[in-house]
Formats: structure tokens, C-alpha cells, sequence
């Protein structure tokens, strides 16, 4: 049943935290952070990574949740309510999921294809050369796979917040972080695997420079999915009584614990089949290397079965979440129903997302130099609008609203060291070096 009698909520503070946590643990945790630590630095990437997390991360997280909770909005709504000369923030924030959506739906499509090859047996064909550069071009059967992705996550997202999101990730987050320490467990159990492990934890400074605290930055934003509404939309649902501060730690927790997991698998896997060079799989080889990789290992269909029904899940828990920041706005704003709100949603997914993937066949003329029409959509989201509005937010809350009303909001007590700190990341901190990071972005166009 959905909740459209009314706003609705979360159950209780536990199973806000697993929604949060479940949401924000998608490919940015399993795959994204893991090639990123072989690139930068190894043990000393992981370092800078959880200061941020432990920083930025739970202040930035606490931040959104407060302006939900405190307003009682979703996004269009939300920030306006604390200063409407920043309205135009709530349609910026529509915009990022708008642009991140549909190439997301296509990637999270075209995982649980790999999920269900391997689960049917022919994962065998997935390691195949150029399976996968034939599997994009064609026209008809990844439109078919994103049809059925689209079909699960608007069912989970119309069952409402408690009765779809939190209950499926109230299973699901538990179900990834026991399947992947099995991957792990099996993993390292290989000749050599722990030589992969001392590489993914080993500081290597010769990989690691300013740069890389730009990426372990950037990584939070991905790892907590910061930036998109989603937090500020699961805060408008949280009830009084939960302690913001903790919530956000505890869900950071989770993140952390899934990220370090993620790279013990990926990196000695990868470690075992580069020739001691697992940062050349990079970002690009999770629908090309790794299976080849799994073909190499004892069990590998299994592992890999297993690997992708863990990607599948993380995809479409990510997926529920910035559709529920629409929808959750569109309820708000203009009084529809929740099933209005998710075929809204799912048509418009579906078309963009269509396009999206036929980039790689039919409109494969579509490009910006070396970019394709999914590339376009990520760089337009991910690396430009979504450190801008984590910047406008925290100019809002520390400059154009009163920051009190958020800090109260976070039961933070008045004169409290913890208090002082949280208000000097929200002002100073925070917006200078997500704006090094816009900076350098936009830059790094050119």
C-alpha cells in the first residue's frame, strides 16, 4: 500500500538509519571508491577518505537531514521555506536528479542484465570479447532491461516510504554487507589474494597528491549522496525524537564499512589478474574486465553471479531514493498522488533513459569529444551540478539563513564544542574546498 493518505514516515530511528544508509551505499561505495584507492595512494586515500567522512561527511549528511526535518518539505519547498530568495535551489535540485536519473537507470539496467546472465548460467558469455560494446549498440534489449528496472523501483517507490523504500532496504543493506564479505572471505582464500589486500591498504605516497584529496572529497558527495535532495526528502519524514547527529554518524558508519569491504574484493581481484596492477581495470572495466577476471578464478561464475546481484541491488537502492526526492516534491508542490507522481517519473526515466542508451548504438553521432551521450549526463550532473548545490547549501544554511535554527534542529547543545565545530565546517571549511572542487572541475573542462 503506498502512504498517500498522508505524509507518512519511518518506523522508527533504526530504520530511518538503514534507509539512509541503504540508499546512499550504491556504485559510488562498491565500485567507484575502490579503483579510486588504486589510483591514489592506497592506504593513505583511505586515510583522507574517512577524515573527510568523519568531518565534512557527517556535517554535510546532518545538515540536509536537519533542513527536512525542520521544514517538513521536500525540495522544492524546503529551502525556500528558509530563505525564498533561494528557491531556485529546490528546481536546481530537481535538475541533478533529472540530468543523474536517467544514465543511473541505464547503468543499474544494464547490471542486473550481467545479474541475470550469470544467475541463468551463461555468465561465460559476459567475458566474452566485445560482448559488452554488442550488448549497447543494439536497440531493442537494453530498452527492455531498463522497461523491467524501472517497473521494480516505481512498485517499491509507490508502496510508499515505510511500506516500500525502508522496507526493502531494511533487507537489502543487512543482504550486501553479508554477501560481500562472502566475496571477500572467498576472494582472499585465492593463492596470492592477500598481496592484493596489503596493496589496497599499504600507503603508496608516490600515487598520492592533491589530487587525491580532491577525489576522496568528491568521493563523499558520491558515498552519501549528498547534493541530490535525497537526504534533505528522507529528513522531511523523520520524526522528532530521532537524533540527527547520531543518525548521520551511524549511516556514515555503514557507508564506510561497505566501501572497505568493496575494495578487500576488488582490489586483490583485480591485483591477482593485472599482473600486480589493479588500478588498470579502472573506472571503465565493470562490464568488461571483471568478467573476464571472474572467468580466470575457481567458482568464478558464482562469484560473479553473486558480485552483480550485489551491484544490481545497491544500483536500485540508489535508484528509489532520487525518484522519491521527485516524487516527494511533486506531492508537495502540486498535491498528486503518489502513483501520479511515480509514472511521471518512470515515463520520463524511461524516454531519457532510452536515449541515453541508445547513445551507444543509433545515436552514437551524439557526442562531445570523447564523451557519449551517458558521459555528457554524469559530467553534467556529477561533476558540476552536484558539488554546486552541497556549495549553495552550505552558503544557505551558514549565510542566509539563521544557522541556529539548523543547529537546534540537530540537538546540538548551546556552547557545546561539538556545536562550535559543526557551525565552523557549515561556514568556512566546507564551502571553500567543495568550491576548490567546482573549481577544479570546471578547469578540468578545458
Amino acid at each position: 500500500m503506498s502512504d498517500d493518505g498522508g505524509r507518512g514516515g519511518f518506523s522508527d530511528s533504526l530504520g530511518f538509519i538503514l534507509t539512509a544508509a541503504g540508499t546512499a551505499v550504491g556504485l559510488g561505495c562498491i565500485w567507484r571508491f575502490p579503483y579510486l584507492t588504486a589510483e591514489h595512494g592506497g592506504g593513505l586515500f583511505i586515510l583522507c577518505y574517512l577524515a573527510i567522512l568523519l568531518t565534512f561527511g557527517i556535517t554535510l549528511m546532518a545538515v540536509e537531514f536537519a533542513i527536512g526535518r525542520r521544514t517538513g518539505l521536500g525540495v522544492l519547498d524546503a529551502f525556500t521555506n528558509l530563505n525564498p530568495k533561494f528557491k531556485f535551489l529546490g528546481v536546481t535540485c530537481i535538475v541533478v536528479c533529472a540530468l543523474s536519473q536517467p544514465y543511473f537507470a541505464v547503468l543499474g539496467a544494464n547490471i542486473t542484465k550481467y545479474g541475470f546472465l550469470y544467475l541463468s548460467g551463461a555468465g561465460a558469455e559476459a567475458a566474452a570479447p566485445g560482448f559488452y560494446s554488442a550488448y549497447i549498440a543494439s536497440t531493442f534489449e537494453p530498452l527492455l532491461w531498463l522497461g523491467f528496472y524501472l517497473i521494480i523501483a516505481g512498485i517499491i517507490v509507490y508502496c510508499g516510504v515505510q511500506g516500500g523504500i525502508e522496507r526493502v532496504c531494511k533487507v537489502v543493506l543487512p543482504m550486501e554487507i553479508i554477501l560481500i564479505a562472502i566475496l571477500v572471505y572467498d576472494c582472499l582464500s585465492l593463492p596470492g589474494a592477500m598481496d592484493g589486500l596489503v596493496y589496497f591498504l599499504a600507503p603508496h605516497p608516490e600515487n598520492f597528491g592533491a589530487d587525491s584529496v580532491l577525489a576522496a572529497l568528491g568521493q563523499v558527495f558520491y558515498s552519501l549522496s549528498l547534493g541530490l535532495g535525497v537526504m534533505v526528502t528522507f529528513g522531511s519524514y523523520l520524526n522528532k525524537k530521532a537524533n540527527i547527529f547520531k543518525s548521520s554518524g551511524s549511516a556514515v558508519f555503514f557507508t564506510f564499512i561497505v566501501s572497505m569491504l568493496s575494495g578487500a574484493l576488488i582490489v586483490p581481484a583485480s591485483y591477482l589478474y593485472t599482473a600486480g596492477d589493479p588500478a588498470a581495470i579502472g573506472s571503465g572495466g565493470l562490464f568488461e574486465s571483471l568478467p573476464l577476471v571472474f572467468s580466470m578464478m575457481p567458482f568464478g561464475a558464482v562469484t560473479g553471479c553473486a558480485f552483480f546481484i550485489l551491484l544490481a541491488f545497491a544500483a536500485l537502492t540508489s535508484t528509489i531514493a532520487e525518484f522519491e526526492v521527485v516524487v516527494t516534491a511533486l506531492k508537495d508542490r502540486l498535491g498528486f498522488s503518489r502513483l501520479k507522481g511515480v509514472l511521471i517519473m518512470g515515463i520520463y526515466v524511461f524516454i531519457v533513459a532510452g536515449i541515453i542508451s541508445l547513445g551507444y548504438g543509433v545515436l552514437d553521432w551524439i557526442r562531445i569529444g570523447d564523451m557519449y551521450l551517458l558521459e555528457m549526463f554524469d559530467f553534467a550532473s556529477g561533476t558540476i551540478l552536484l558539488p554546486l548545490m552541497v556549495l549553495l547549501i552550505c552558503l544557505l544554511v551558514g549565510y542566509f539563513s539563521r544557522p541556529k535554527i539548523i543547529l537546534d534542529e540537530m540537538n546540538l547543545k548551546e556552547g557545546s564544542l561539538l556545536r562550535y565545530a559543526m557551525m565552523i565546517l557549515i561556514k568556512f571549511v566546507c564551502p571553500v574546498c567543495i568550491a576548490l572542487i567546482f573549481v577544479t572541475n570546471i578547469i578540468g573542462m578545458f
